[in-house]
């Protein structure tokens, strides 16, 4: 649940995404904090995109986290932000691009 409070951020509604908590979330990594949920499902994804938070997103890329996600992972986060009612309809095309272009 800390990742979900993090990737949330400064949120207020749909149009007033505000940032994540970035700086936070690195700590939660740092100290051994788990991205992928009890049955190993990689819940950050769909937790960072319902929110439009492409920093955390790309920090896992850059810092190889997300080595570890297959593609089945990213096509999951598309489609949980189809349903999403925290961002608005811009904001989830953005997402949906960046969403894709990890699927390899």
């Amino acid at each position: 649940m800390p990742f979900r409070k993090v990737s949330k951020g400064s949120w207020v509604n749909k149009d007033e995404i505000g940032e994540s908590y970035l700086e936070a979330f690195k700590l939660l990594l740092k100290y051994g904090g788990k991205i992928t949920d009890d049955r190993g499902r990689n819940m950050i994804i769909k937790w960072a995109s319902e929110y439009r938070r492409i920093d955390i997103l790309q920090y896992l890329i850059d810092e190889g986290y997300a080595d570890q996600f297959e593609n089945k992972d990213w096509e999951d986060g598309i489609r949980w932000i189809q349903h999403a009612r925290k961002i608005n309809d811009t904001y989830k095309q953005e997402m949906k691009q960046f969403l894709e272009s990890q699927v390899k």
